[in-house]
């Protein structure tokens, strides 16, 4: 989960509320009786965490809360089963702990013994070799438990390589009261799935696009969110890559239709924000809650964001009505979506030891009970179909959990999604900038994005 849409930690960056991205917490225990670690003495191991909410239960007020929060909070209650492992863990954000992982991944060393990431990375990490199995440590009512999506995820070649937590979504969120004031609303699409076609969702971002407003952005100076764009091309049934992920594909008919889309919002229609090719999504997220734009690349921690920022008085209560709707299709192309679970994945490690105490720590934080509070917490789907529907009584969380469920793209999770951003991001910019045409600019990525592909697939 690794996406810049308008989540609580995001809208707190923005504001100057979030603290430093690296943080290191400690914590030691007396030895046990465990056979963890052997001869009594205690089993270390490093744990990388990346910070998902603010506090211990995503709802602490953002100026005294700490990056380390939930740790601290967590490892007393695993030490309590686990006496004699030491965790020594450390709270990073994305972009500082990916390049770590790849260079860990390259030198085989300065790995951590276990990690959160995203399952298309984790999944990288099993293809290359540098993950330990978890089959042997989960259970028949494990496999059970967790929910279908997830048992997909963290399957690579036959063999399950993470403990999976919770899932991320998205949708295109608009503010239906900006689209009423400036009477657009009956544009938008109101069927149960919420579902348009390029020609409406073209018709509703022109009619909210006068008096200041626009309708959208793109936020192309930053790499994680791009499957908010890739949307367009996915929705006309393009692909990156080919079905069993060894080829790219994108240089089709169907990207340059879904791409010319946007390119035209930029510089014909004028209904992305001007000088799209070089805001952050942070940006764009300020204009949406200043009702200068009308969509928003949504989450789902949308709202709570949205809530708090009412709640601080940053914006007025009435300002904003949230109503997520499905990014445009082509028909029978159903809407696609960005769906890609997180988890935690212990590394290849000759010392069984410490290997079996990293499993404990992350069979711990996968149990129903952590799951369900990490869930409430961020306000994502469980992994586990026994924490239950966390989403009962909030529509919006439900619609973008639907959408993840239904719609996600299977792009995503294919061996060097993540890695291909280092040419489709300068693509997409060159693009909307005009510097390129679609035709020019897709034919362009094949030779270097193929060459991503080939040596991540032949191991290196």
């Amino acid at each position: 989960m690794s996406g810049p849409s308008l989540t609580r930690r995001a809208f707190l960056k923005g504001s100057g509320a979030l603290a430093a991205s690296v943080l290191t917490a400690s914590a030691a225990v007396a030895c046990g009786s465990l056979p963890i670690g052997g001869g009594g003495g205690a089993t270390t191991i490093t744990f990388w965490w990346v910070q998902q909410f603010t506090g211990v239960t995503g709802k602490e007020n953002p100026k005294t809360a700490k990056p380390t929060d939930y740790v601290d909070w967590l490892l007393p209650q695993f030490y309590k089963a686990h006496p004699n492992i030491k965790v020594n863990a450390q709270v990073l954000a994305f972009n500082d702990m990916r390049p770590k992982l790849g260079t860990a991944a390259a030198s085989g060393t300065g790995a951590p013994d276990i990690f959160y990431e995203s399952a298309s990375n984790l999944r990288k990490y099993a293809f290359l070799g540098v993950l330990e199995p978890v089959d042997s440590y989960l259970s028949a009512d494990d496999l059970k438990d967790f929910l279908p999506l997830f048992v997909t995820q963290m399957t690579v070649q036959g063999k399950k390589y993470f403990w999976p937590l919770f899932t991320g979504g998205t949708a295109l969120v608009a503010n239906r009261k900006l689209f009423k004031d400036l009477g657009a609303d009956n544009l938008l699409p109101t069927n149960d799935d919420r579902t348009w076609t390029f020609e409406q969702f073209q018709q509703a971002a022109a009619a909210v696009t006068k008096e200041g407003h626009y309708a959208w952005g793109l936020g192309l100076a930053d790499q994680p969110g791009d499957y908010h764009i890739h949307a367009f091309p996915w929705g006309m049934g393009a692909h990156i890559f080919s079905s069993d992920g060894s080829k790219y594909t994108f240089s089709s008919p169907e990207a340059a239709a879904g791409i010319q889309i946007l390119a035209d919002m930029e510089l014909k229609s004028k209904e992305l924000i001007p000088g799209t090719a070089g805001e952050h999504w942070a940006d764009l997220q300020q204009l949406f809650l200043q009702g200068k734009v009308a969509f928003l690349a949504g989450s789902l921690g949308t709202e709570n964001a949205i809530k708090g920022a009412m709640k601080a008085g940053n914006i007025a209560s009435d300002s904003i009505d949230l109503y997520p709707v499905a990014y445009p299709s082509k028909p029978p192309i159903p809407p696609q979506h960005y769906s890609e679970a997180g988890g935690l994945a212990i590394w290849h490690n000759k010392n069984t030891a410490t290997v079996a105490a990293a499993m404990a720590l992350g069979q711990f934080m996968s149990s129903t009970d952590q799951d369900k509070h990490l869930a409430i917490a961020m306000q994502t789907p469980p992994a586990r179909a026994s924490v239950g529907d966390i989403f009962a009584d909030d529509p919006f969380n439900q619609y973008v959990a639907k959408a993840a469920q239904k719609w996600g793209n299977i792009d995503v999770l294919q061996l060097g999604y993540y890695d291909l951003r280092q040419v489709t991001l300068p693509m997409y910019q060159s693009i909307v900038s005009g510097k390129a045409g679609v035709e020019q600019a897709l034919a362009a990525s094949v030779q270097p994005a193929q060459q991503i592909i080939d040596k991540l697939r032949a191991g290196h």
